[in-house]
């Protein structure tokens, strides 16, 4: 008997590491950022030599794919109606013990559709 060894796709199977580069390559090929930990805005990035680089909300959100995804979700939940459970959703902020209860009733009743659509597929919007 004789095993045949199983062909290996090399182009797509690469792994490359930082120290797989020299310092020129990064440079020339790679944009390498840091972001400080301590900064409000996640969408301002240094890049050396003081070069920084800043996006405005509108520019991250478009540049992240979330503003897709936001409409594409929002979409599924007019469909499945649940745009409207959402919207119609007594407040939890009240004073009144039967605004409450109503409250309570309210999400009771809409239970069961609202774990049908949010279920587990909470990543599933890419």
């Amino acid at each position: 008997m004789f095993a045949r060894r199983r062909v290996t796709d090399l182009f797509n199977n690469v792994e490359l590491q930082i120290t797989d580069f020299n310092f020129d390559e990064i440079i020339d090929h790679f944009r390498p950022c840091a972001v400080d930990p301590e900064r409000r805005d996640a969408f301002t990035s240094y890049h050396g030599n003081g070069d920084i680089r800043r996006l405005t909300t509108k520019e991250y959100y478009h540049a992240s794919g979330s503003s897709r995804c936001m409409r594409f979700e929002d979409n599924c939940k007019r469909q499945a109606g649940i745009k409207e459970i959402e919207a119609n959703t007594p407040t939890a902020k009240v004073t009144n013990d039967q605004h409450y209860l109503e409250r309570i009733i309210y999400m009771q009743n809409s239970l069961n559709r609202l774990f049908d659509f949010y279920g587990f597929r909470v990543a599933e919007f890419n």
